[in-house]
């Protein structure tokens, strides 16, 4: 039964991503896409209880109901103002909406970094690499990595969005692949010399 509803959530976000695709850039789009996320993340929510893998994470699973709220209010909020800047009821400068999206950025990988640690092994919230998701080990060690990274990263990518303002977007992609890469990289070291 747990299968069945977990095959649902993926249905479900297949059927978003068509709807964005029958609908792109549209109003009608961007609201499809927003109803199916919220469902599918609050059918991650139901089945909380019963994703993690590993039967001491059993009942350490509030990080999962942060990481899920916090990607609903994410979701909402970009969403609201999308739709707000269709409608141009609300008009920001390139500017502004560059800290708007750094803000953003920034509170998802503050949320992110300190549920890190406490993020039960499971196969739909977390870094969710093929080396993370079959070794609980390195599982535990790619997201206390993340959780010690967080901040430090947070700080740097600050420093450096100030030093270069007019390369804002470039700066904000590298500064989260690279808060989420060498988490990555170290855990698949970490894995590789485990496993020779």
């Amino acid at each position: 039964m747990k299968h069945d509803k977990l095959v649902f959530i993926r249905i479900i976000c297949l059927v978003g991503i068509i709807g964005e695709v029958l609908f792109p850039n549209s109003t009608v789009g961007i609201l499809f896409g927003l109803i199916l996320a919220i469902t599918s993340v609050i059918f991650l929510l139901m089945l909380k209880n019963e994703m993690a893998l590993e039967k001491s994470d059993c009942e350490n699973n509030y990080s999962i109901s942060i990481m899920c709220i916090s990607v609903v209010v994410l979701l909402l909020i970009i969403v609201g103002y999308m739709i707000l800047k269709d409608f141009q009821i609300i008009t920001l400068s390139d500017t502004q909406e560059y800290f708007f999206s750094e803000i953003l950025v920034f509170s998802f990988m503050a949320l992110f970094g300190s549920c890190a640690n406490a993020l039960p092994f499971n196969k739909y919230v977390g870094l969710r690499l093929p080396w993370t998701l079959v070794d609980y080990q390195t599982w535990r060690y790619a997201h206390k990595l993340l959780h010690e990274l967080s901040f430090p990263a947070i700080l740097f990518s600050i420093v450096i969005l100030k030093m270069f303002p007019n390369k804002s977007k470039t700066l904000m992609i590298w500064s989260v692949l690279l808060y989420l890469g060498v988490p990555s990289f170290f855990s698949y070291l970490y894995y590789k010399k485990k496993h020779q």
